[in-house]
């Protein structure tokens, strides 16, 4: 049998696929609308990273030459002497050196525990054992075993300072950034928990948690933690890139479009 459609129906069925055509041009239309969108504002935020890359090369050459005329004037005090003599906490070229490298820490926008970070960890660390802060000295050389992914010697060196210092958040902190690196999840999170304890701030201890979580997979565990992060530091730029990413690629295309945006 012949099939055939008379002028009625024909003029139906017209407009129906019109209308078809219509919501998935739509739908179509707002997904690469939102693609483009959230690229445009990784784009912005990669510009962004770039010119603050170049500041902070700025600031780390002015913080090594200070830093270098400190250990000199160390050097010098204890030239003759049998025991050591620590340089002075208020020595001006210390203060220095130590005041240029947390403003260039702040800016950078690498991975803290990146290769190429780990000789300023070591000058710190040289820096304040100079002053006698040795706790310090071992957090800095702790963070440079973590540039180096020689985890096992950053838990130990966080490990030593936690042991004289319960309350010391940073170090439960690099503790567990070592343990969830080495993919000691297990053990990552007791340290989360002690560091909690020891009155760590909130944002941390959610961050840390939604890491724990994105290394299991726990994919929307670990979005939940990002989320209650922001909260408490909306200004963090890191913990945004991974809560996009993630919500990327739960097909939440919208809600990473705001994440990135509200940065």
């Amino acid at each position: 049998m012949r099939f055939s459609l008379t002028l009625p129906q024909w003029k139906e069925l017209r407009a129906i696929l019109i209308v078809w055509f219509i919501i998935v041009g739509s739908g179509v239309a707002t997904v690469v609308f939102l693609n483009l969108n959230a690229s445009r504002i990784i784009n912005h935020i990669e510009y962004v990273e770039a010119s603050r890359f170049a500041r902070t090369q700025v600031l780390y050459e002015e913080a090594k030459k200070y830093a270098e005329k400190a250990l000199q004037e160390a050097a010098r005090l204890n030239k003759n002497e049998q025991q050591r003599k620590p340089l002075p906490q208020d020595d001006p070229n210390f203060k220095r050196a130590v005041e240029l490298f947390g403003k260039a820490f702040a800016l950078d926008p690498r991975d803290p525990y990146s290769r190429e970070m780990r000789q300023y960890y070591e000058i710190l660390a040289h820096l304040y054992a100079a002053v006698g802060a040795d706790l310090w000295a071992m957090k800095m050389g702790a963070r440079g075993f973590l540039c180096a992914e020689d985890y096992k010697d950053a838990e130990i060196y966080a490990g030593s300072v936690t042991a004289r210092d319960p309350k010391d958040c940073e170090a439960w902190m690099l503790q567990a950034d070592a343990q969830i690196r080495a993919a000691r999840l297990d053990d990552a999170e007791a340290t989360i928990l002690k560091m909690e304890s020891a009155g760590a701030p909130p944002a941390l201890v959610h961050e840390l948690r939604g890491l724990v979580a994105e290394k299991r997979g726990l994919t929307q565990k670990a979005i939940a933690e990002y989320l209650l992060a922001l909260e408490k530091v909306p200004e963090n730029i890191d913990i945004r890139k991974r809560l996009a990413t993630l919500l990327e690629g739960s097909k939440r295309l919208e809600e990473a479009r705001k994440v990135l945006a509200d940065g």
